[in-house]
């Protein structure tokens, strides 16, 4: 099927193997990168099975690609940095708009980046044997904020990373002290976010959430307010 030397095949598998742990390590489920997947899992096996009828240990072959890139893929550290803000909040005359965002970084690397748009009004956390439906309340730029630290942890929980430590990184003094307990808070809203803030972190275990100064988060405030620039610009065509 291949009519290329053994040498040859294991670095093409190697370098196969690479590209799908990287892929995979981030997860996208775009259609187009599900695809990717697909091809070079396709391409990953017609070589293994070339290589096992040519009588060669692919059993220990891909083991070995494994552990390579196992050591080179698995972090020591994971960094998110996060930021939530709201636009026209003392404006009575005009909508109020939310967004916030998150940036990961892996050993110092910028693996992803992402923003998301929460609008004026915000669906809060359920609290532990509630039976009600949880309040819809006007957002604030504190629950900005620390909806920006549950969505990135959301999105550290989708792949479980292998990491010694996870650092949160906020330039909000509310959300740090609240979360660290260092003060403490009776309203309901920042009650639940906190709670499912907490939540988050006990699943993924070690997690450390540090206050930042607002001129050291401007990559990712830049990413609140470019989310929220897309949103403005769309209301104006209409």
């Amino acid at each position: 099927m291949y009519s290329i030397s053994y040498e040859m095949a294991e670095e093409l598998i190697r370098h196969l193997y690479e590209k799908t742990y990287g892929l995979r390590k981030i997860k996208d489920s775009r259609p187009e990168n599900i695809q990717r997947l697909f091809d070079l899992h396709i391409q990953l096996q017609n070589l293994l099975e070339q290589l096992e009828k040519d009588g060669h240990n692919v059993r220990f072959l891909k083991q070995e690609i494994k552990d390579h890139i196992k050591q080179k893929y698995d972090y020591r550290e994971l960094v998110l940095q996060v930021d939530g803000g709201v636009r026209d909040i003392d404006n009575k005359a005009i909508q109020s708009k939310g967004a916030c965002a998150f940036m990961l970084y892996g050993d110092g690397e910028l693996l992803m980046q992402n923003s998301y748009y929460l609008g004026d009004m915000v669906t809060l956390p359920a609290m532990p044997d509630e039976t009600e439906e949880p309040p819809t309340l006007p957002i604030t730029v504190n629950m900005a904020e620390y909806i920006a630290v549950i969505k990135a942890l959301d999105y550290l929980l989708t792949f479980s990373p292998s990491v010694e430590s996870i650092i949160i990184k906020s330039d909000s003094e509310v959300v740090v002290n609240q979360v660290n307990m260092f003060i403490s808070t009776r309203v309901d809203n920042l009650v639940r976010l906190r709670y499912a803030t907490h939540i988050r972190m006990k699943k993924l275990g070690f997690v450390e959430i540090r206050k930042v100064p607002r001129e050291d988060n401007s990559d990712v405030d830049a990413l609140v307010n470019q989310c929220l620039d897309k949103v403005e610009e769309k209301e104006k065509e209409y």
